[in-house]
């Protein structure tokens, strides 16, 4: 039976969620469903994992999604994600009708007594169909950033978009030319536009006036090639080789770890490999920098950089889509074309010599996010008036 109380039931489905200590897999979700008022009744189903679950709320359920012997569960949480580790690893695939049987018949039996479903990230969407075609319930699927560039480039992701949208009742993008190109491509989807929150601060918990010996260089994210990885190494090195005061901390895991700290045994002093680190150690280190470097080739609306505007933190990023229309170049950050690791180069030259009014950008984009930028609460506030809505 459905339930009857007060409370809005609600299926939450993801690939990725931090179900242990440290882990940031799917933060985003985590910080989203923290802030949810009382008045919804939230599980959410995740992939088991090999180690034991070490996170507990009160404001949730979270279920484990066992698909195959506990210590052979490892088809997800990887750093470089799914797809990538499929690419590097493809004898896992033979997990994978084990695992979709599993969460075929774990969201069928959560969702029949709940107000509707909701999946995060484009295939797991799949999931919620046999739902909606049995007990009709509304289903909202969240599309991120990944989504939509496998969308646009991989023929397999476009048949399940295909699919997915026809039975899906809203998608909610979190970056406003993601709803431009979904507006355009599926005109007959009810496309909604809710970005992710940040944590709200204040001035006063901001380290201002940062002392530090040596220019700050921060990196927060994948350690892949997509991210452009090779293109900031280049620059950095080029930095080095002149001489120029300047350290550089890279935080995240990925395929190019490996590359990235061997070149570290190179220059000890000037460059830091942190892996995956609390979210409030991450914070931490930005009030200690000069500067965000984000050099993707493709971005939905990164949330680092959002953190980083709320903290007075400057960034320089690529002028591509998800972070052009939160940066406004030259005037709350810099933006340089992806791939060009020679303007990369001469801008963080600038930077470091102090030929660019980064203060200046700073404030600009403290007082953008002010009036512009969601809290986690008017997120968790605006998902739950689009619950109401389907209901």
């Amino acid at each position: 039976m459905i339930n009857h109380s007060n409370k809005l039931s609600v299926c939450m489905i993801s690939s990725g969620f931090p179900v242990l200590k440290g882990d940031n897999s799917g933060i985003f979700i985590k910080k989203l469903v923290d802030h949810f008022r009382e008045e919804i009744n939230l599980k959410i189903l995740v992939p088991s994992h090999r180690e034991k679950f070490s996170i507990l709320s009160n404001s949730f359920t979270l279920i484990r999604v066992k698909y195959f012997f506990r210590r052979w569960e490892n088809l997800f949480y990887s750093a470089r994600g799914l797809p990538q580790e499929i690419i590097h690893n493809p004898l896992i695939l033979w997990k994978f009708p084990f695992f979709i049987a599993s969460m075929t018949l774990y969201t069928l039996k959560h969702s029949k007594n709940v107000n509707l479903i909701h999946a995060h990230w484009l295939p797991m969407g799949l999931f919620c169909i046999l739902p909606k075609i049995l007990w009709g319930k509304p289903v909202v699927i969240t599309i991120r950033g990944s989504d939509v560039n496998r969308m646009n480039y991989h023929r397999i992701d476009k048949f399940i978009a295909s699919i997915v949208f026809k039975f899906c009742d809203v998608a909610v993008v979190v970056s406003k030319s993601f709803e431009r190109q979904l507006n355009s491509k599926y005109p007959f989807l009810k496309v909604v536009y809710i970005p992710n929150g940040i944590d709200v601060i204040s001035t006063n918990q901001i380290l201002k006036g940062n002392k530090n010996e040596a220019f700050t260089i921060l990196y927060v994210g994948n350690l892949v090639q997509e991210k452009g990885l090779l293109d900031l190494k280049w620059a950095i090195e080029k930095l080095l080789e002149k001489e120029l005061k300047v350290n550089i901390t890279f935080i995240g895991n990925g395929d190019l770890k490996k590359i990235i700290v061997e070149w570290s045994i190179k220059y000890p002093d000037r460059i830091f490999v942190m892996g995956t680190i609390p979210h409030e150690n991450v914070i931490s280190i930005m009030r200690r920098s000069d500067i965000l470097v984000l050099p993707s080739y493709s971005e939905g609306r990164p949330n680092v950089v959002v953190e980083a505007m709320a903290n007075y933190l400057p960034v320089l990023g690529t002028n591509i889509s998800g972070i052009s229309e939160i940066i406004e170049n030259g005037k709350s950050g810099l933006l340089f074309s992806p791939g060009d690791k020679e303007e990369l180069y001469n801008l963080l030259e600038s930077c470091i010599k102090g030929c660019v009014p980064l203060v200046e950008y700073a404030k600009n984009a403290f007082e953008w996010i002010k009036k512009e930028g969601y809290s986690w609460r008017q997120t968790a506030d605006a998902y739950s008036k689009l619950y109401q809505s389907l209901i």
